[in-house]
């Protein structure tokens, strides 16, 4: 297959339109050519270490083993090292940007995602990484606080496990309430997850008899992502949205015209680079009435994301999409840890 073009689709995208893109788990040549296509900025989340390529994920963690036993903490520095290659490649852009863009986004322990303390004190030993390092916390009680604490340091943030419009209001009142004690004005990213939610209802309706059309559940990552942006614009909410998650092209075609950032796979960059469809602004459509009224009668859990006071911040924990996306994100720390045992086992250290 012959390498696609890096120019065009998406700075097509940029000069038309002030949607922004971002790479999500680049290997270090994907970074590159991202950056050369467009992207701003990268997105990492604690399974992208098990993406690596065996021979180098193994040379980080026979380095690590210098400084650390545990394999909790070898499998951190495994991943602080893999982010860590990535920053000067989008440096120059943060620098040109004055801060603006050229992040890249690591995440705290999501062993820790109840504790403030501890995902504010991971987030100031990953901030020394680098100056364009951006830290992604939940959108949870705990990481509300964080959030709220990091801003006041003047810290950037992001947050993560995202899939309420309730979630994405609080998080934005957090960081707001940072700002007010901040000396400068960090930049700030509220995530919404949107295929992941896709995925989800269409398990759901595989219990039910697969009752709701597959255009319509397609629907509904874009449905929610667009009714946040449209609070965010209302409320003047200095916090970007940042879509992720993404499961198909819809989600980043689907919400361009906004003001906001969308990071997507390689995979899709390159999709979409070699397909160069027109940039056509859909931020604004609307969800036709009896796609939600579909919805509300077969899928409830789409309501509760979509709607403004469905759930309290107490109960976003328990909500079935934040325990699954948490429980992927610990299942990727296991793999890692279980990759360290293997490797303790067949070396010296």
């Amino acid at each position: 297959m012959n390498q696609p073009e890096t120019s065009g689709y998406f700075h097509r995208v940029a000069e038309q339109t002030p949607t922004v893109l971002w790479v999500n788990n680049p290997t270090l040549a994907q970074a590159q050519t991202a950056l050369e296509a467009g992207a701003m900025g990268i997105s990492t989340n604690p399974t992208y270490p098990y993406k690596l390529p065996v021979d180098y994920l193994n040379k980080l963690i026979d380095t690590a083993r210098e400084s650390f036993d545990n394999d909790e903490q070898i499998g951190e520095a495994v991943y602080q090292e893999s982010v860590r290659r990535l920053l000067p490649i989008y440096q120059p852009l943060y620098e040109q940007t004055q801060g603006r863009h050229g992040q890249v986004a690591i995440q705290t322990n999501p062993r820790t995602n109840t504790d403030p303390d501890s995902i504010i004190e991971s987030a100031l030993r990953f901030y020394e990484m680098g100056q364009n390092v951006i830290v992604k916390v939940p959108a949870t009680p705990a990481g509300a606080q964080a959030m709220e604490e990091l801003t006041a340091m003047d810290r950037p943030t992001i947050a993560t496990l995202c899939f309420l419009v309730d979630q994405a209001v609080y998080m934005a009142e957090a960081y707001r309430r940072g700002l007010q004690r901040a000396t400068t004005r960090p930049v700030c990213y509220v995530t919404f997850i949107s295929g992941i939610l896709e995925d989800y209802l269409k398990k759901q309706n595989e219990q039910i008899g697969n009752v709701v059309p597959l255009e319509v559940i397609q629907q509904a990552g874009c449905a929610v992502h667009r009714v946040v942006y449209r609070i965010f614009q209302q409320r003047g909410y200095e916090a970007i949205l940042l879509g992720g998650g993404a499961r198909g092209l819809h989600h980043f075609t689907d919400l361009i015209g906004g003001d906001h950032t969308i990071t997507i796979g390689w995979a899709m960059i390159e999709q979409l680079l070699q397909e160069n469809p027109p940039v056509v602004s859909r931020i604004d459509e609307p969800t036709p009435d009896e796609v939600i009224a579909t919805f509300d009668q077969h899928l409830p859990d789409f309501g509760r994301s979509y709607r403004e006071h469905s759930l309290s911040p107490q109960e976003f924990c328990d909500f079935p999409l934040v325990k699954m996306f948490q429980q992927s994100f610990i299942d990727g720390v296991d793999k890692v840890c279980k990759v360290i045992g293997e490797r303790k086992k067949n070396t010296v250290a």
